[in-house]
């Protein structure tokens, strides 16, 4: 018979996983069949919904949050600045690269950034302090 066995299961503890993995499966589909669908409580409240708008094509353009708050942007931004490597790929995606001003240091990283192009072409400048590059003085790039 451990013959047999030996023939038709060569890897006995994978075999007992898998049958143990079924055998639970069936069990709980059993008993929830038996107590009902699961429910667990929701662990959200009414901050941090998705209910917002931006408004329509035209400026100036009112973007209003889940909670009512209004901001009004008078035109389209021209100076974007970005401090994160993840937000240089949304900025360069969603916006002409040569309105990108500051980028992070990871921008210029051949090995792990998907905008070096980018960022070398129209040579952004590294931002390395938020409060220095959200200065709302003219920022004049050497490009």
């Amino acid at each position: 018979m451990s013959q047999i066995l030996r023939h038709w299961y060569p890897n006995r503890p994978a075999a007992l996983i898998l049958g143990g993995v079924a055998v639970l499966a069936f069990g709980l589909h059993l008993v929830q069949a038996y107590a009902g669908k699961f429910e667990g409580t929701r662990l959200t409240s009414d901050r941090g919904q998705a209910g917002f708008s931006i408004g329509g094509e035209k400026y100036p353009r009112v973007a209003t949050d889940a909670s009512g708050y209004a901001v009004t942007s008078a035109r389209a931004a021209h100076r974007i600045a970005s401090h994160y490597w993840s937000v240089d790929e949304f900025v360069y995606s969603v916006a002409p690269p040569e309105d990108v001003v500051f980028v992070s240091n990871s921008a210029y990283e051949r090995s792990m950034s998907n905008v070096y192009e980018w960022a070398e072409k129209f040579h952004s400048a590294v931002a390395e302090n938020p409060e220095k590059s959200g200065n709302t003085e003219p920022y004049s790039a050497s490009r």
